[in-house]
């Protein structure tokens, strides 16, 4: 047997079944963001063109992406990403990808 566990974290919600780029603008204005940092996956944000899609439809709140999360989020990887969102100042930060 292969007996597993998951605990998850209090999520906001999951948009689907709209452009990513239109999601993020129209929810960073639901929430009055002045300073928005995204969290991407490196395929995502280095292979496809998601990122600078979102990063235009926010305009001057885009304040960068931190792509170098690694699989299985071992603590190094959250301890750079929080340094990188510290840095950033941002007000609100979205997740995509895997």
């Amino acid at each position: 047997m292969n007996e597993r566990f998951f605990s998850l974290l209090a999520m906001d919600g999951v948009h689907m079944g709209v452009p990513a780029a239109r999601a993020v603008a129209e929810l960073a204005d639901k929430y009055s963001a002045k300073r928005v940092a995204l969290v991407a996956s490196k395929t995502l944000s280095r292979k496809t063109d998601e990122v600078s899609a979102i990063a235009a439809a926010l305009g001057d709140k885009f304040v960068g992406t931190f792509d170098e999360t690694v699989e299985h989020v071992p603590r190094v990887s959250v301890i750079e990403a929080t340094k990188f969102l510290r840095d950033s100042t941002a007000d609100l930060v979205f997740n995509i990808g895997g």
